[in-house]
C-alpha cells in the first residue's frame, strides 16, 4: 500500500498543479486565440487521468489514514468534498458551457478550484517538505503546461478558401481574398443548433423566408427561365442574395450541378454573419464576405471534430461571438446589400434601371430620424431589426437576453412560403406583423373620409354616415395611410406581388350592388382595381408578367405607399333608381404574395390560390332619402385631427393642393397650438405657386416654435422659390449641421450655391447626397454641372454618370401607345383618376376570401 501511494502521489500532484496552473491561465488570458483553446483542451484532457489516479490514490490513502488525527481528517475530507464539487461543475460546464445557462457552474467551478488548490496545498505541503517532492511535481506540472501550450499548432483556424478565383458577377458580391470558399464555410446552419447553443434561433430561421430563398418554387421557376434564356453564369445576378452558398463556393458555373446538397439552405446563418462591409452603395448583393474565424473541428460538423468544436465553443464562446458578430452585422447596411436592387446594361442588354429599394425609402422616412421632410416625426430611430427582428421568447438559446432573442424569422409580408410549406407558427407571426403595429393599430390604415356630391358639396367626416338620393352620383374619398411600415408598401418585386384597395356597396339585406377590386372565378383580380403594383415591359413592348427582370426595359406604371404617407383613392357610385333603405360601403386593403397569373405559371392552374389578407377594413353607412340614417358600428378610428392631416397629405399626392390646403386649415382649428398644420399649409401654398402667401402663413407659427426644424425647413424652401437665396442658404447651412443626412437639404443647398456661382460649394453638397444614394438623379445632374462650371476634367465622366440615371425618352415614347391599349394603365398614371363602383359581374358576386 505504501508503495502504491508513493508511485501515485507525484503524478497526481503534478496533474493537480497543472489543473490549477492552466485554470489560472484561462482566468487571466482571454482572447489568446489558438493558445487559449489548446490550454482549454489540456485542462479538460488532464482531468481524465487525474480522476483515475485520484480514485486509486483515495482507496489506498483512506485505508492507511483511517485513524489519522481529527484535524487531518477534517482537512482531507473537506478538500475531497470541494474537489468533488469542482469536478462535478466541470462536467456540467462541458455539457452546458459558460453561457447564461452555465454561468452558475462557471463561478462554482472557479471558486471550488481555488479552495481545492488551497486545501490540497495545506494538506500535502508537509509531505512535499519531508519527501522533497517539489522538483518532481513542479517538473511534471511544467511539462504538462508546456505540452498544452505547444498544442496551439494543432488549433490554428481551419482553411476555408479554395484555390479558384471567385467569379461572382454580374452581381456586386466580393469575397475577401478573391477566392471561392469551402461550402461548409457558408452552409451547415443546422450545426448552430446541433452544437447545443442556438436551438431556438435555428428553429426561427428554419421557418423563415431566408431559409427558403433558393428553393421556393417561385424563385426556382424564375431562375430556370433566366438560365434557359441567358445561361448559368448570368444567373449569378440572383444568387448573391438568394443562393450565397452556391455563389461563394463557385457552384454556379456551366457544367456544375444547379444546386448541391449544401445549396438548399438559402440564406444561411454564416451568409449574413460573414458579411464584413459593402462593396458599394448600389445594392444588388453589394456585400463583402469573409469566412469567420472558426474553431478546430467546425469544418467537420458530423465527425469527432464537430464534437470537439462544440465543446470548445461552449467553454470559451468569446472568440466565437466576436467572429460571428463583426461590427457590420449590427448595422442597417447589412440589409441594404440585398434590399436595394437595380439592373444594368450588362444584364438587360439595355440600360440601368432601378428595382426595389427599401433602404432609401427608410432613410428618407421619419423612422430613420435623418430627414426633416416627412410629415410626421419620431423621437427615436427604428431600424430594420427593430421591426423585422422583434424579440421572441428563446429560453434555451445561448444568445438570449432575459429569455428572448432578436427573432430570426424576419417576419414581413412573405406569407406565400409558410402557407405552401405548412409553417403555421411562421404564418401566425407574419399575420401579426402584417396586420398589427406594436401599439395595436393597423400597419395600413383605411378609412372612408368624405363624400362629394354632383353639385360640388363635400360631406366630411363620414363617421355618422350620410344621406343619398336614388339616381344620384356621388364620389367617395377613401384614405389609405401607411402607419407602421418603415418603407414603401408594398415593396420588393412588386411586379409579381399584388396589393389593392377593394370597395363594395351592399344593401340592407347584404346583397352586393356595386364593387371595385373583385376577383373572377379563377382568382384573378379585376384590372380596374386601384392596385399598388409595378407593371414592367420588355423589348417587344408587351408587359412582363413572369418576373423576367433580365428583359426589363420600361415601367408602364407603378405605385407604392411611402412610410408615413397617405393616398386618397376616389370611387364614384350611382345610387340605383328607386333605392330605399340603408347601404353599407366597405373598403379594405387587400394583399396576396403573388398575383394569380404568376402563381399559376409557377405552380399550375390546379394549385390552390394563395390566401388573400385583409390588412384593414372600414365601413360607413349611407341612407336613402326619406329613411333614417343608420349609425355605423364603432371602429378604432384615428383621432379626427390625424385623419384630416392624412387627408391633406393624400390630396397633395393627388396634386389637389387647394383642397389639401383646406384640410390642413381644419387641422389648425383642431390643434391651434401646433406648428405642423401651418407648415403643411405653407407647403401646399408653395406647391400652388403662392410663395408669398406661404411665407406669410409661416408667420402665424405659435410663439416659441419658429426655430422648429420643420418651420425652418419650409421657410428655406419657400425663400428659395421666392428668390431669397441668401437667407435660404443661411437657414439650410444651419439645418444640415443638425440633420447631416437629409438629402433634400443638401440638394437644395447645391442648387442655390450653383445658382450663386459657388460651384465648389455645390459640388460638396451634391457629393454628400451621392454618398448616401448613388442613384440620386438630381445630385448626379448637379454634380456634373458643378464640375463643368469648375472646368474639371471629371465633368465628362460625371455627365455619363448622370445620364445613367435619367429616364429613357425612347421608352417613354413607346409606353404612351401601350397605355392607350391598356385603359387601366392609362388611368393609373393620372394622379386624379376615379374608380367607378360598378354592378358586380356574376363571376365575382361572391366575395373571395
Amino acid at each position: 500500500m505504501r508503495a502504491m501511494l508513493a508511485r501515485l502521489r507525484t503524478p497526481l500532484l503534478a496533474l493537480l498543479a497543472f489543473e490549477a496552473l492552466s485554470g489560472a491561465f484561462l482566468l487571466v488570458c482571454r482572447g489568446a486565440g489558438a493558445v487559449e483553446l489548446s490550454v482549454v483542451v489540456g485542462h479538460v484532457a488532464a482531468g481524465v487521468p487525474f480522476l483515475a489516479l485520484l480514485a486509486l490514490w483515495m482507496v489506498a490513502h483512506l485505508r492507511k489514514r483511517w485513524r489519522s488525527p481529527l484535524r487531518s481528517q477534517l482537512i482531507g475530507w473537506s478538500t475531497l468534498g470541494v474537489l468533488a464539487a469542482c469536478i462535478a461543475t466541470g462536467v456540467v460546464l462541458l455539457w452546458v458551457g459558460t453561457g447564461a445557462q452555465g454561468r452558475w457552474a462557471y463561478w462554482a467551478h472557479l471558486a471550488t478550484g481555488i479552495v481545492c488548490s488551497a486545501g490540497a496545498a495545506v494538506h500535502v505541503v508537509p509531505w512535499l517538505r519531508r519527501a522533497r517532492g517539489w522538483p518532481r511535481v513542479a517538473l511534471g506540472a511544467a511539462a504538462a503546461m508546456g505540452l498544452s501550450l505547444a498544442g496551439w499548432a494543432l488549433f490554428r483556424p481551419p482553411e476555408t478558401a479554395r484555390g479558384e478565383i471567385a467569379e461572382l458577377g454580374p452581381g456586386r458580391t466580393r469575397v475577401d481574398g478573391g477566392r471561392t470558399v469551402d461550402p461548409n464555410a457558408v452552409a451547415n446552419s443546422r450545426w448552430c443548433a446541433h452544437s447545443g447553443c442556438h436551438e431556438d434561433v435555428h428553429r426561427q430561421w428554419s421557418d423563415s423566408t431566408h431559409r427558403f430563398s433558393s428553393t421556393n418554387p417561385w424563385f426556382l421557376a424564375s431562375e430556370r427561365r433566366f438560365r434557359e434564356q441567358r445561361g448559368v453564369a448570368e444567373s449569378r445576378y440572383c444568387a448573391g442574395c438568394h443562393d450565397p452558398v452556391s455563389l461563394l463556393s463557385g457552384g454556379i458555373a456551366e457544367g456544375r450541378p444547379q444546386r448541391d446538397a449544401l445549396g438548399d439552405e438559402g440564406i444561411t446563418c454564416l451568409a449574413c454573419h460573414g458579411m464584413v462591409g459593402l462593396s458599394s452603395r448600389q445594392g444588388t448583393a453589394s456585400y463583402v464576405w469573409r469566412a469567420p474565424e472558426r474553431y478546430p473541428g467546425e469544418m467537420d460538423p458530423d465527425g469527432v471534430g464537430g464534437v470537439l468544436a462544440a465543446a470548445l465553443i461552449r467553454l470559451r464562446p468569446e472568440a466565437h461571438a466576436r467572429a460571428m458578430m463583426p461590427a457590420f452585422v449590427r448595422t442597417i447596411d447589412l440589409c441594404t446589400a440585398c434590399h436595394k436592387q437595380d439592373i444594368d446594361e450588362g444584364v438587360n442588354r439595355h440600360r440601368w434601371l432601378p428595382l426595389q429599394d427599401q433602404f432609401d425609402d427608410w432613410q428618407q422616412s421619419a423612422y430613420s430620424t435623418e430627414s426633416i421632410q416627412p410629415f410626421y416625426r419620431r423621437d427615436e430611430p427604428a431600424t430594420c431589426n427593430d421591426c423585422h427582428m422583434r424579440p421572441e421568447a428563446s429560453p434555451s438559446d445561448a444568445s438570449a437576453t432575459a429569455g428572448t432573442t432578436a427573432s430570426h424569422r424576419y417576419a414581413g409580408a412573405e406569407m406565400g412560403i409558410p402557407e405552401i410549406y405548412g409553417l403555421d407558427e411562421q404564418l401566425r407571426e407574419v399575420e401579426r406583423w402584417l396586420t398589427t403595429r406594436p401599439d395595436g393599430g393597423p400597419q395600413i390604415d383605411v378609412s372612408v373620409v368624405s363624400m362629394r356630391r354632383e353639385d360640388g358639396r363635400v360631406e366630411a367626416p363620414l363617421d355618422a354616415g350620410a344621406r343619398v338620393a336614388p339616381g344620384e352620383r356621388v364620389e367617395l374619398d377613401v384614405l389609405v395611410t401607411n402607419r407602421g411600415v418603415a418603407h414603401g408598401f408594398p415593396t420588393g418585386p412588386i411586379d409579381v406581388y399584388e396589393a389593392w384597395l377593394a370597395a363594395e356597396v351592399r344593401d340592407g339585406e347584404g346583397r352586393l350592388l356595386a364593387e371595385s377590386g373583385g376577383l373572377d372565378a379563377r382568382g384573378r383580380l379585376d384590372p380596374g382595381a386601384h392596385r399598388f403594383v409595378k407593371v414592367i415591359g420588355g423589348e417587344d413592348g408587351e408587359p412582363l408578367w413572369r418576373h423576367e427582370l433580365w428583359d426589363y426595359r420600361y415601367a408602364l406604371y407603378g405605385r407604392t405607399l411611402p412610410a408615413g404617407a397617405s393616398e386618397v383613392v376616389r370611387f364614384s357610385w350611382t345610387v340605383p333608381e328607386g333605392a330605399t333603405g340603408a347601404f353599407t360601403v366597405s373598403t379594405r386593403m387587400r394583399y396576396r404574395r403573388f398575383n394569380r397569373d404568376y402563381d399559376v405559371w409557377v405552380r399550375g392552374e390546379q394549385s390552390r390560390p394563395l390566401r388573400i389578407w385583409d390588412l384593414d377594413v372600414d365601413e360607413v353607412s349611407l341612407a336613402a332619402t326619406g329613411d333614417p340614417r343608420r349609425v355605423p358600428a364603432p371602429r378604432g378610428l384615428a383621432p379626427l385631427w390625424r385623419r384630416w392631416n392624412d387627408y391633406g397629405i393624400g390630396l397633395l399626392r393627388r396634386r389637389e393642393e387647394a383642397i389639401a390646403l383646406s384640410a390642413f386649415e381644419t387641422v389648425e382649428r383642431l390643434r391651434p397650438a401646433e406648428s405642423d398644420p401651418i407648415v403643411n399649409q405653407a407647403r401646399a401654398l408653395r406647391l400652388l405657386g403662392r410663395v408669398d402667401e406661404a411665407l406669410s402663413r409661416l408667420g402665424r407659427v405659435p410663439a416659441g416654435q419658429s426655430r422648429d426644424l420643420r418651420v425652418r425647413n419650409e421657410r428655406a424652401f419657400a425663400l428659395a422659390a421666392a428668390g431669397g437665396d441668401a437667407e435660404a442658404m443661411v437657414i439650410l447651412e444651419g439645418l444640415v449641421r443638425e440633420k447631416p443626412r437629409d438629402r433634400a437639404l443638401w440638394t437644395l443647398l447645391g442648387i442655390l450655391r450653383l445658382r450663386n456661382d459657388d460651384a465648389r460649394g455645390a459640388l460638396r453638397a451634391y457629393d454628400r447626397v451621392l454618398a448616401i444614394d448613388p442613384w440620386d438623379l438630381a445630385a448626379s445632374d448637379g454634380r456634373y454641372r458643378a464640375l463643368r462650371e469648375l472646368g474639371s476634367p471629371l465633368a465628362e465622366a460625371a455627365s455619363r454618370g448622370a445620364h445613367r440615371y435619367r429616364s429613357d425618352e425612347h421608352n417613354d415614347a413607346r409606353v404612351r401607345p401601350l397605355r392607350t391599349r391598356m385603359p387601366e394603365a392609362d388611368r393609373e398614371t393620372n394622379p386624379r383618376h376615379v374608380h367607378p363602383l360598378e354592378p358586380p359581374r356574376s363571376i365575382s358576386a361572391t366575395r373571395a376570401d
